[in-house]
């Protein structure tokens, strides 16, 4: 007998890095529930790290009005939100919506101790492992691959891809990733 369809919304706005930790928890939702359609909502700017992704069956991407989103994402009617951004504006979605959810836990209190009074009680976990525990409640398990990044299928080679700028060498600084 054939499972219905279950319509799954994961959540994270920016940023870069924090997009694409997330590759995990999309793949694993898609390959351990072979009855997920994975929708994943994003800001325009970030379009580029998810819109090629194999495991997301449809990408959203944030109005500039928070109200013209929902609108858009009632239509839907999912069964489940994954809220991987957890902020106001991820609550409210999720207060709109009116759908089940599980929700990242950014143990902020613990990080102004670490940060302001040097108490460091956050147990070392990596972010992955952090994300992957709001599907939990699903089944899903990690599945210990790497990150994923996925480039246009028809993309022969990385240079095709880079800005022309970066064509006679460039010099790059990650500040604060």
């Amino acid at each position: 007998m054939k499972q219905p369809k279950i319509k799954i919304l994961v959540v994270r706005f920016s940023a870069m890095g924090d997009i694409i930790y997330t590759t995990p928890v999309v793949r694993c939702l898609k390959k351990q529930l072979p009855n997920a359609e994975i929708h994943y909502l994003t800001k325009k700017s970030f379009k580029f790290l998810v819109e090629h992704n194999p495991y997301v069956d449809k990408l959203h991407l944030l109005e500039d009005k928070l109200s013209d989103t929902i609108k858009q994402l009632k239509e839907e009617n999912f069964n489940y939100i994954i809220d991987l951004h957890n902020s106001l504006r991820s609550t409210i979605l999720k207060f709109r919506l009116q759908v089940k959810s599980s929700t990242y836990k950014k143990e902020r209190i613990k990080k102004i101790l670490a940060l302001k009074f040097r108490v460091n009680l956050i147990k070392p976990n990596h972010l992955v492992d952090r994300y992957l525990k709001t599907v939990e409640f699903l089944g899903v398990k990690n599945d210990f691959l790497p990150i994923d990044y996925y480039l246009p299928k028809n993309t022969s080679s990385l240079e095709e891809i880079n800005p022309k700028i970066t064509k006679n060498g460039y010099v790059a600084f990650v500040i604060g990733a």
